[in-house]
């Protein structure tokens, strides 16, 4: 990815507040999470996931920000639902995804059979897909974006299940601190 490509990008939040996308990682580095959509029952058990590390990541210098797609209302449903604390924006489309070069899966990306561990893992923890209109057939990826705009790290999903883990994110944000540890 490369961040020009996005950073003059203005999105809202969950509240319906713009935000420019360079603004995000101006003062530390941050996660860049782009979810699905805001129906999607793997995102929902990814965020969640994240806001258990948010504390971690924080203390290595980073943050999180999401971006999924749908309208603030499906966000606002969204962060409650997944009771995350970091900065959720919207995308009225896949066009920050497709920018971010992600991208969309065809059926057996989004329900084959690569897709059925992880339907069952978050199906068993009680997360649930909605429908919200957005395009399901887009996959997600992470992207540590450093305060210059370098990306240190990214994971692209390689099915609708496939996310990334904070031990990933932790491990780009520690190799900025000459120590190695956040």
């Amino acid at each position: 990815m490369k961040t020009r490509e996005i950073a003059q990008t203005s999105l809202v939040d969950d509240s319906g507040a713009p935000v420019r996308l360079e603004e995000t990682w101006r003062d530390r580095p941050v996660a860049l999470v782009l979810l699905r959509h805001f129906g999607c029952s793997f995102c929902r058990e990814h965020a969640a996931e994240l806001q258990t590390d948010v504390g971690r990541i924080r203390e290595a210098g980073g943050d999180i920000v999401a971006i999924g797609m749908g309208t603030p209302a499906h966000a606002a449903d969204f962060r409650r639902s997944s009771g995350i604390e970091f900065q959720l924006l919207v995308a009225p489309d896949a066009s920050v995804h497709r920018a971010a070069g992600l991208t969309g899966g065809d059926w057996m990306k989004v329900l084959g059979p690569r897709a059925w561990p992880s339907i069952v893992r978050a199906t068993r923890k009680g997360y649930r897909a909605k429908r919200t209109g957005a395009d399901m057939s887009q996959l997600g990826g992470t992207f540590v974006i450093d305060t210059d705009g370098a990306v240190l790290w990214e994971h692209r999903a390689r099915h609708s299940g496939d996310n990334s883990s904070s031990d990933d994110i932790l491990a780009a944000l520690r190799a900025l601190t000459p120590e190695g540890a956040g």
